[in-house]
């Protein structure tokens, strides 16, 4: 599978980031960083070679940042999950997200995504934080034995809401049909996904792997946040928004020429 790595930033660039909200599309950047440019030649590394769509991810961006923005009652959460994971207020945290659970069950002839473990993950988390120097880490995962393994990785600060549903019949049965014959609760599922979009937007890098709508968004909201492309590794494919529709072709192979979804 394709990996798209994306780091060319200084850790001054990464600070900066942080910092400012820009007002423009006029991103800043310099030669080395060539994930902060829009210009015609140049498009950033995580986009289709074959398609310009460069031009389209800012527009996703903002919208989607105005149809997920948060409600009062979602806000309500969120500060006080803030607050009780010491969320950290002066230093650069980096976003991963860690799916086991249902994603493990998938068909990936159609998906094209790959169950990997999360040591996979924490290999380009080092490389990742090394770079940027970065010790904080928010973690959105779905799987309850990862949370319980994380004391393995202690030259990192890990923060992550305890209340999210993970487990149990998630390792089981896609969460599709969970939430359709009731056995999970729709709301608080999507309460969850509000929150950890929203906490993985509020961070200064991402790991992950875009071929889930979850990472995808998450860096989009991350652009809208800042103006600014962000730091980013995916374990799998470049990012796509034509949701629904067989259109990736990172999956490719010489044993399957199908076109995977978005």
């Amino acid at each position: 599978m394709t990996q798209v790595i994306a780091l060319e930033y200084s850790q001054s660039q990464l600070r900066t980031t942080r910092r400012d909200s820009l007002n423009s599309f006029s991103i800043r950047t310099t030669r080395r960083a060539l994930v902060c440019t829009l210009s015609r030649n140049t498009e950033p590394r995580f986009f289709p070679n074959r398609t310009n769509r460069s031009v389209f991810f800012p527009s996703v961006s903002l919208i989607l940042q105005y149809a997920l923005r948060l409600s009062p009652t979602q806000e309500a959460r969120a500060a006080a999950e803030q607050k009780a994971m010491y969320w950290p207020k002066d230093a650069p945290i980096l976003g991963v997200h860690f799916r086991a659970g249902d994603a493990c069950l998938e068909d990936e002839i159609t998906l094209g995504r790959r169950c990997d473990d999360f040591d996979t993950y924490m290999d380009k988390v080092d490389e990742v934080a090394s770079k940027y120097n970065i010790s904080h880490i928010y973690l959105a995962t779905d799987s309850d034995e990862v949370i319980e393994t994380l004391h393995k990785y202690s030259n990192y600060t890990f923060h992550f809401i305890a209340s999210v549903g993970r487990g149990g019949l998630r390792n089981k049965i896609p969460i599709d049909d969970l939430l359709h014959s009731g056995r999970v609760d729709g709301c608080k599922e999507a309460s969850d996904a509000l929150m950890d979009l929203h906490f993985l937007a509020q961070t200064d890098a991402f790991v992950g792997k875009f071929s889930s709508n979850i990472d995808r968004v998450a860096y989009n909201l991350m652009f809208a946040r800042t103006r600014s492309y962000h730091p980013v590794v995916s374990l799998d494919n470049e990012w796509c928004f034509d949701f629904g529709v067989k259109s990736r072709e990172n999956g490719v192979s010489k044993t399957n020429t199908e076109l995977y979804f978005c």
